[in-house]
């Protein structure tokens, strides 16, 4: 499952998390849009909210079930036969197409396997009254 999220949308990764058995035979990759020089607590901070074992990727990394993995800041991640490959960031005027880049590998390397959503710091709330509701 591919999850796109800004910098913004930390508290609603940590809730989607927590929610998750650790045995819910999935591979996580987390993208997110944040400059090059952007330094993050990310990986350590969701470990603390998830049973499932979070990675930093590196280039050629391969994907496992029941794990997480986390882009770096400033990096664009594909995925080709289930491996995470790093590549710079496309330079562009506008919006910055980081989670897209990921969405469309994702769709082409795992077809109707595939599965993308994006979270914001509104989604934390949608995530928090499905929790009320268990």
């Amino acid at each position: 499952m591919g999850i796109g999220a800004s910098a913004g949308g930390l508290q609603a990764i940590e809730t989607f998390f927590a929610l998750l058995p650790a045995d819910c035979n999935m591979a996580f990759v987390i993208v997110r849009h944040l400059p090059h020089h952007h330094e993050s607590l990310m990986n350590s901070l969701l470990s603390k909210e998830t049973p499932l074992l979070v990675n930093g990727i590196r280039d050629g990394i391969p994907v496992k079930i029941n794990q997480v993995y986390i882009s770096p800041p400033g990096k664009d991640v594909v995925i080709q036969n289930r491996t995470l490959y790093l590549q710079e960031a496309q330079k562009k005027t506008g919006p910055h197409f980081t989670i897209y880049t990921f969405f469309r590998s994702l769709a082409e390397d795992q077809k109707e396997k595939s599965v993308c959503i994006v979270l914001t710091g509104a989604s934390r709330c949608i995530l928090e009254k499905g929790l009320h509701r268990r």
